[in-house]
């Protein structure tokens, strides 16, 4: 995948027979991109475009993407969503309490009581 539409990859479209807009692969990869880029924005939105098609990932550890995303929106009720009910492995809870603690570091001081709350619930 790609964000600049002036590549083309002619053999990529004969492996894979274009995209698929019914798995949730295809909008991971997009919100994944996007990420990269830090557009915060886009991964926000490709994720919720997937969740209105009742789309989510068989690994847990795909949400983190999403969660990322949601500090930089100031959605803490959305991670809070997240670790109650879509990430439940130790693996990705673990990542998760990560990127709370990296941005619990630096976050203004009105948001850290909602992210310590969500360090707690990561930690569980």
């Amino acid at each position: 995948m790609t964000q600049s539409p002036k590549i083309n990859y002619p053999y990529l479209n004969t492996l894979y027979k274009g995209e698929n807009t019914k798995c949730w692969c295809f909008y991971f990869e997009k919100a994944e991109l996007a990420r990269q880029n830090k557009n915060w924005d886009a991964v926000f939105t490709v994720i919720n475009d997937a969740r209105a098609k009742k789309l989510a990932p068989e690994n847990d550890i795909e949400w983190t993407t999403y969660v990322e995303a949601c500090l930089y929106k100031g959605k803490f009720d959305e991670i809070e969503r997240l670790l109650k009910k879509d990430i439940s492995s130790k693996f990705a809870k673990s990542y998760v309490y990560q990127i709370l603690q990296k941005w619990n570091s630096n976050c203004p001081v009105d948001q850290r009581e909602a992210l310590d709350s969500l360090m707690k619930l990561a930690m569980k």
